[in-house]
C-alpha cells in the first residue's frame, strides 16, 4: 500500500491527498469527526502466585461480560436490512464461538496462570501470535481473518480495562468518521442517513468492516497509513472510494469538482433506476441477457433488485472458508436451495469449489498431497478429481437443489477434455443414487 501524501497549498491551509484502499464505488464530502478508538497502553505487570486465581477470574469475568456485549449486538440486528442483518449475525456467531473453550483463551489462562502474567498482557500475547500465524497463510481472505481475532480480542480487552466503545448515534449528522481501526459492528450499527463516510488507518477490502461499509453504502476508505495526525475534528475531507483518495482541506476547484461528480451519479442511479426492469437491447435489436455473478447468499437479494435476469456465476467457495471441517452435503443443500429458491426460476449457474490445497477445510477423509505439477497446483477441478469424495457431496448438493429452479454447472480451471469426461462420469453416478429418492426434471440439470 502506498504510504505518501500529495499536497497543494491553498492559502492558510494546504490540500492534503491521502492514499488507502477504496471500499465502496461512492464519494462523500463532510466534516472529519476524529475518534479515539485505540485502548491506549496495554497494561503489563506480575501478578503473585496468591493472586493468579483472582486474576483468572477476572478474565472469566471479562470474557462473560463480552459473551453479553455480543448477545445484545445480536439484538439489535433487527433493525438492520435483510443482508447486513445477515452477515452481521454470522460474524458475530462467529465471535461469540471464539469465546468458549477455544485455543485463545486457552492459551491466555495458560500464561496467567503459569507465566504469572496479568490478564491484560496474556491476552495481548496470544492474540498476537496467532495473528502472525494467520497472516503468514498467502490466501488474501484467510489473512483478513487476523481482524477477527483481534477484534474479539479488543472486546475482551475492554472489558478488563473498562474501557467503552464510541457511541456513534451521538455523532452530528453528515460526519465523516476518521479513526485507527473500526469494528464490523461498529460499522453495521452506524445509520448511513448520518454517517458521510468513513476512513480507518487499518483494514482493508478483505475484511468484515469492509463488507459492512458496502452492504450500508457507505463511502469508505481504509488503510490510510498515519492519517490520525493529519487531521482535525472539522476539517473538510472528501472520501473518493472510487480511487481509494482521501483529501483533506480540499481547495476550490477540487471540491466543485467533487460536488458536481456526487451529482451526476445521483442522476445516474436515478436513471438506471428507472430502467433496471426494462430488458436489455442493442440498438439494431439484439436481445442481450444480463446475468449477475456472485460470492455470497447476501447478494442475490442486491443482483434481484438490479434487475439480474440470473445469476451467471455463483462462487461456492464461501461454504468451505473459515471453517474447521468441510461443509456437509445438507449444509451445502440448504444454503444453494435459499439461492435457488430466491432467484423466482431464473437461471442460477453453480460453479464447484475452486479451491486449493492450502484452503480447504481439514477433514479425517481429506489428504492433501503435493501438486505434481507445481505451476497449477493442486486446486479448483484438479483437486474435484483428486478429491472424489468431497466433490461427490457437492454435486449430490447440487443435483438435489435442482429441484428448486433451474441450474448450471460450472467447472473451474479446466485444463483437458478428459477432465470434462471424469467429471461427468462422477455427475452421471451421483445422479443415479439420487434417481431412486428424487424426482428430477430432465430441464433442471443437463449432463
Amino acid at each position: 500500500m502506498k504510504n505518501n501524501s500529495l499536497t497543494q497549498k491553498q492559502g492558510p491551509k494546504t490540500q492534503t491527498v491521502f492514499i488507502g484502499s477504496g471500499i465502496s464505488m461512492s464519494t462523500a464530502i463532510g466534516k472529519a469527526r476524529v475518534i479515539n478508538s485505540g485502548l491506549g497502553q496495554v497494561p503489563k505487570y506480575h501478578v503473585s502466585d496468591t493472586d493468579v486465581p483472582d486474576e483468572l477470574k477476572r478474565f472469566r469475568n471479562a470474557v462473560a461480560k463480552a459473551q453479553k456485549q455480543i448477545a445484545r449486538l445480536k439484538a439489535k440486528t433487527s433493525s438492520l436490512t435483510d443482508t447486513t442483518a445477515e452477515e452481521l449475525e454470522l460474524l458475530l456467531d462467529a465471535h461469540a464461538a471464539m469465546l468458549v473453550s477455544t485455543r485463545m483463551l486457552l492459551g491466555i489462562e495458560k500464561n496467567i496462570a503459569e507465566l504469572n502474567l496479568n490478564a491484560e498482557a496474556a491476552l495481548e500475547i496470544v492474540v498476537e501470535e496467532i495473528a502472525r500465524g494467520f497472516e503468514k497463510v498467502k490466501d488474501a481472505y484467510l489473512a483478513a481473518r487476523v481482524q477477527d481475532i483481534k477484534d474479539v480480542g479488543s472486546r475482551i480487552l475492554r472489558q478488563l480495562m473498562k474501557t467503552p466503545y464510541q457511541i456513534y448515534s451521538k455523532i452530528p449528522k453528515g460526519s465523516i468518521i476518521v479513526a485507527q481501526e473500526l469494528s464490523p459492528a461498529d460499522t453495521a450499527l452506524m445509520d448511513p442517513a448520518s454517517i458521510a463516510g468513513l476512513i480507518t488507518e487499518q483494514g482493508g477490502s478483505d475484511g468484515h468492516t469492509a463488507i459492512m461499509a458496502r452492504s450500508l453504502n457507505i463511502p469508505a476508505v481504509l488503510g490510510v497509513t498515519k492519517i490520525l495526525s493529519k487531521i482535525s475534528d472539522g476539517d473538510t475531507i472528501i472520501v473518493d472510494g472510487d480511487n481509494g483518495r482521501v483529501i483533506v482541506s480540499p481547495d476550490h476547484d477540487t471540491l466543485e469538482e467533487f460536488k458536481r461528480k456526487i451529482e451526476a451519479r445521483r442522476r445516474l442511479n436515478r436513471q438506471l433506476t428507472r430502467l433496471r426492469s426494462l430488458p436489455a437491447v442493442t440498438q439494431d435489436g439484439v436481445l442481450v441477457g444480463m446475468q449477475a455473478n456472485i460470492e455470497l447468499a447476501r447478494d442475490v437479494e442486491e443482483a434481484i433488485h438490479a434487475g439480474a435476469e440470473g445469476i451467471g456465476l455463483l462462487r461456492t467457495e464461501f461454504m468451505f472458508l473459515n471453517r474447521s471441517s468441510a461443509p456437509t452435503e445438507e449444509d451445502q443443500y440448504q444454503t444453494l436451495k435459499t439461492i435457488i429458491t430466491e432467484m423466482s426460476g431464473r437461471p442460477v449457474t453453480i460453479r464447484t469449489f475452486d479451491l486449493s490445497t492450502d484452503n480447504l477445510p481439514q477433514s479425517k477423509n481429506i489428504r492433501t498431497n503435493k501438486s505434481s505439477n507445481p505451476l497449477l497446483g493442486l486446486r479448483a477441478v484438479r483437486l474435484s478429481l483428486r478429491q472424489q469424495r468431497l466433490f461427490e457431496i457437492q454435486l449430490s448438493a447440487i443435483l438435489r437443489a435442482s429441484t428448486h429452479g433451474e441450474i448450471r454447472i460450472l467447472l473451474p480451471m479446466v485444463s483437458s477434455i478428459h477432465q470434462v469426461r471424469e467429471v461427468k462420469k462422477i455427475l452421471r453416478r451421483v445422479h443415479s443414487r439420487l434417481q431412486n429418492k428424487i424426482k428430477f426434471q430432465r430441464t433442471n440439470c443437463r449432463h
